[in-house]
């Protein structure tokens, strides 16, 4: 093929065009490269100071999650300071920005108890169990709440769940013992002072209330020995003493009777 003069002009320009925009290329790409490698310089570079007064903006977003965690933590130090209306209030934020904090409900719960809002505690502590069934404390409160409300049955439902969870609270065990008393199932009442009593020894209500589950089967040689028990924890409870008079004369020894009086 022949080319003319002009065509080898086009041509000619074209490689200078070609080859300005290379070297064009190049030049960016090696200023990007420095400019890079500047900025990441192992060398050590002098710290900008910091000015006095923070006048730039700065926006933090958090989470509902991070922001409830925050209410609960400041509750529970106003707990501690018995600031109870100022930490109920934090408790009542915590779950409206996260329904989930089960231990913001838990503490909602315990402050409305001391308040004697029962009604709302049971809300809280049934919040509680929705979110968290494995909760023996939330179970063992409810309960708790459900004596106050004087709904015994569903009361004692509760300390079942409690003690399913956990065994060894006594405490659990004496209040059920209290509640099977109240519907007349002594023997059943018994077992369960029995129990609390296997786990704390020392506890002079629950040898108290045994005592009196045991006049109540006419077992009254034991009960004194229950009262007995009670009254080496604490001497100076009046009703263990009436009890204890009262079993005695049952048994017609009414000279230790006179003295219990």
């Amino acid at each position: 093929m022949n080319f003319s003069t002009k065509d080898c002009s086009l041509e000619l320009n074209s490689l200078q065009n070609i080859q300005k925009f290379h070297s064009d290329f190049n030049s960016r790409e090696q200023s990007l490269l420095e400019k890079f490698n500047h900025h990441f310089s192992a060398k050590p570079q002098a710290k900008t100071p910091l000015p006095t007064d923070l006048d730039w903006d700065f926006q933090f977003s958090a989470s509902p999650e991070f922001i409830a965690d925050d209410y609960l933590k400041q509750g529970e130090a106003l707990a501690n300071e018995n600031r109870y209306a100022e930490a109920l209030a934090l408790f009542e934020k915590a779950v409206k920005m996260n329904p989930g904090l089960d231990e913001a409900w838990y503490n909602q719960g315990n402050i409305l108890v001391r308040f004697n809002r029962y009604n709302e505690a049971l809300n809280a502590y049934e919040k509680v169990v929705q979110i968290q069934p494995k909760k023996s404390e939330a179970w063992y409160n409810r309960g708790n709440v459900l004596v106050k409300l004087k709904r015994y049955a569903e009361a004692l439902e509760s300390y079942d769940r409690s003690l399913q969870i956990q065994p060894n609270d006594d405490e659990a065990w004496h209040n059920r013992g209290a509640l099977l008393r109240k519907f007349k199932r002594y023997d059943e009442a018994l077992s369960s002072y029995d129990k609390a009593l296997e786990i704390q020894p020392n506890k002079y209500e629950t040898w108290h209330n045994r005592g009196n589950v045991l006049g109540k089967l006419q077992r009254y040689e034991e009960a004194i020995i229950s009262y007995d028990r009670a009254i080496t924890i604490d001497a100076g409870k009046r009703e263990v003493w009436l009890n204890r008079a009262v079993a005695l004369c049952k048994l017609k020894r009414y000279e230790q009777a006179i003295a219990s009086f």
